[in-house]
C-alpha cells in the first residue's frame, strides 16, 4: 500500500518514498505510477513543501515520465533527494524537482533508451523511430537542468554504455543543486548494488512495527540477574527461569497461607 512508502514529518511538509523498480502496476518491490501520480494529488493539495527521496534502478520508461510529470506540476515546494541510485529513467525522475539534493554515497546513471519488439522490417523501424524520440525527449529533459544541449547530452550519454556518476560529477554538470550527508556508513569501493541495497535496507527497518518501550540489551544487562547474558536468547531463558520460579514463589505463598489459616482453626 502507498501508506508505506509515505510519511508526515509536521504540519506543513510531507515525504514521499520511491524506492524500488519503476512500473505501471507495481508489485513487490516496485513503484506503481497509478499510486505514485495519485499520491503526489493529494499530498500537493494538502502540504506546502514535499520531500521526494529516491532509490530506483529505473525500469519502464513511460511510466516514469508520467511520475516526472506529475512532480513538475506540484505547486508546492518539492525538493528530491537521492538517497542510493537514481538510474535510468529513475534518473530522469530524480531531475523533476524545485530542488534536487544527492548524498555522497549515491549514483546517477545515464544511457540509452532499450525497448524490442517482434514482427516485420516496418515494426522494427517503427521502434527504432519511437526509441529515438524517447532518447531526443529524455536528452531535452537532462538538458534542461544542466549545462549541456540536447545533442550534447545524447552524444555523450546515449552512447550504448552506462554511464554512472558521483555526486560531485552530477553537481559539476548542474544535474543537482547540492551535495548532503547521511547517517548511513557506507564503506569505501561499494559497487552500485551494494549502494542500493543499503539504502533499500534502510526502508525495511524503518516500516517494521517500532515499539518505544521496547527494553534493549543493554538495559537488561544492567539488572544483576542479566549481567552476564551474552544475547538476547540468553535473556529470553532467564526470563522464563525467573517466570518459573515466580510461579513456584506464588504456590508456595498460597500454600503457606491455607497452612496458617489451619493453624489458626
Amino acid at each position: 500500500p502507498m501508506t508505506a512508502f509515505k510519511s508526515i514529518l509536521n504540519e506543513d511538509t510531507a515525504c514521499l518514498l520511491l524506492y524500488g523498480e519503476v512500473s505501471d502496476e507495481g508489485g513487490e518491490g516496485k513503484i506503481s505510477c497509478r499510486d505514485i501520480v495519485n499520491e503526489l494529488m493529494y499530498l500537493d493539495s494538502n502540504y506546502r513543501s514535499l520531500s521526494i527521496r529516491i532509490n530506483s534502478v529505473g525500469s519502464d520508461v513511460y511510466p516514469g515520465i508520467a511520475i516526472f510529470n506529475a512532480i513538475r506540476q506540484c505547486k508546492s515546494n518539492v525538493t528530491i533527494y537521492i538517497d542510493g541510485i537514481a538510474a535510468s529513467i529513475a534518473g530522469v525522475i530524480a531531475l523533476g524537482g524545485k530542488k534536487v539534493e544527492m548524498s555522497r554515497y549515491a549514483r546517477i546513471m545515464l544511457h540509452n533508451v532499450s525497448g524490442g519488439c517482434y514482427g516485420n522490417k516496418d515494426d522494427l523501424r517503427d521502434m527504432i523511430r519511437e526509441l529515438e524520440s524517447l532518447e531526443s525527449t529524455i536528452g531535452e529533459i537532462i538538458s534542461n537542468r544542466c549545462r549541456k544541449s540536447p545533442d550534447e547530452v545524447k552524444a555523450e550519454y546515449f552512447d550504448g554504455k552506462d554511464h554512472w556518476l558521483k555526486a560531485d560529477e552530477a553537481l559539476d554538470m548542474g544535474l543537482v543543486d547540492a551535495i548532503y550527508d547521511v547517517e548511513e556508513s557506507v564503506p569505501d569501493g561499494s559497487t552500485t548494488d551494494d549502494i542500493y541495497r543499503i539504502f533499500t535496507n534502510r526502508l525495511e527497518l524503518e516500516q517494521q512495527p517500532q515499539n518505544p518501550d521496547k527494553m534493549k540489551l543493554e538495559d537488561f544487562k544492567k539488572i544483576p540477574h542479566f549481567a552476564n547474558c551474552a544475547d538476547e536468547t540468553a535473556v529470553m531463558a532467564m526470563l522464563g527461569e525467573i517466570a518459573r520460579r515466580a510461579d513456584k514463589a506464588d504456590d508456595l505463598e498460597k500454600e503457606n497461607g491455607e497452612l496458617k489459616e489451619q493453624l489458626q482453626k
